[in-house]
């Protein structure tokens, strides 16, 4: 009998990803390793200064499978997801930080609020980034930081047989169990009874 995938939650985190280069947008890789880390996406915050070139920029969020082309760059051939878009623009000539969670505005904490999809889990191996509109080559990115919650999936596999009525219960079998405390304690004596 076959059982489900299951999912198992490791720890939160914080990560910080370096600022990109002036005029380039911000991504961040979720690692890869033999576990299969994925992250779900809690929040999301960071700064963008805005050059004096005129144009309002619409900072959005987004999802690649691969990094953006050239790094930093956003080509809309890319095969990405959006997940987010701030409310409003960034004018020129400004600094505005940004607050994305999975429950939405906290005051106080950023000038612009979006929310991230609730339990949004990201792969190893995809990327997390910007995509701005009317990006301009003298923007900059700063002070990103990302709260992450680990998640191991682990895949459908054979489900272990029970013992009595064969539920999907997993159970112990008591009567085994006590012949084995049974006959550690028959060991016990007998290596106390030992001179």
């Amino acid at each position: 009998m076959l059982r489900a995938g299951l999912w198992h939650r490791g720890m939160s985190k914080i990560v910080v990803v370096d600022a990109p280069e002036v005029g380039h947008e911000w991504q961040t890789q979720v690692p890869v390793g033999p576990e299969g880390i994925w992250w779900r996406l809690k929040a999301i915050c960071y700064n963008i200064t805005t050059s004096a070139v005129a144009g309002n920029r619409t900072s959005r969020l987004k999802v690649m499978a691969s990094p953006a082309q050239p790094p930093g760059f956003v080509n809309m051939d890319d095969a990405y997801a959006g997940i987010a878009q701030a409310p409003a623009a960034a004018a020129a000539n400004s600094t505005v930080r940004y607050l994305a969670t999975e429950m939405g505005e906290l005051s106080g904490f950023a000038n612009q609020f979006m929310t991230l999809p609730h339990d949004f889990r990201v792969p190893p191996g995809h990327y997390i980034g910007s995509q701005t509109g009317a990006f301009d080559v003298g923007d900059q990115y700063s002070a990103i930081r990302l709260y992450v919650e680990e998640w191991v999936f682990e895949p459908p596999g054979e489900r272990t047989s029970n013992i009595g009525d064969a539920s999907d219960a997993y159970r112990v079998d008591v009567i085994k169990l006590n012949k084995t405390m049974e006959r550690v304690a028959q060991l016990l004596e007998a290596q106390q009874a030992t001179p």
